[in-house]
């Protein structure tokens, strides 16, 4: 009989890109989620349960910040979201949604350093987000 416990997190990977396992995991290495190698016992679907819930968990708590930089482009929040709930969203009315949250706030800054048009800046915002953290925020897009 084998107990598996398992726990799943949102990292960014340019901050953990180094990954090390211990005595009976000495090859772990990062696997894209589309591209997993053939896991022992029920541990896929441990996997696919630990998908599902990072799923719903994003349409009611804005766990995608902890991934961006405090100062972001809205396209890399869009891609998060695309990303983890494996689906295209309706670019405009996930803008609209997530800046009518008051979560999210456009700066009157630019990216800056790219060879075409620079996108306007986005910042989270963290005080609006302790006001309503017990409450459940509608992120459903």
């Amino acid at each position: 009989r084998v107990v598996s416990v398992a726990y799943f997190a949102l990292i960014d990977l340019s901050k953990a890109s180094h990954i090390q396992g211990g005595t009976d995991a000495d090859e772990a290495k990062w696997f894209d989620v589309k591209e997993l190698p053939t896991l022992a016992f029920d541990h896929k679907q441990i996997f696919q349960i630990a998908i599902e819930r990072l799923k719903s968990k994003i349409t009611y708590k804005p766990i995608a910040f902890e991934l961006l930089p405090e100062k972001f482009v809205f396209s890399d929040l869009e891609n998060i979201y695309e990303t983890i709930l494996q689906t295209e969203i309706n670019r405009r009315n996930f803008r609209t949604k997530m800046l009518a949250t008051g979560l999210v706030e456009e700066l009157d800054e630019y990216l800056t350093g790219v060879s075409f048009r620079p996108p306007k800046l986005f910042r989270f915002v963290k005080k609006n987000y302790q006001k309503m953290k017990d409450k459940e925020v509608n992120l459903r897009f």
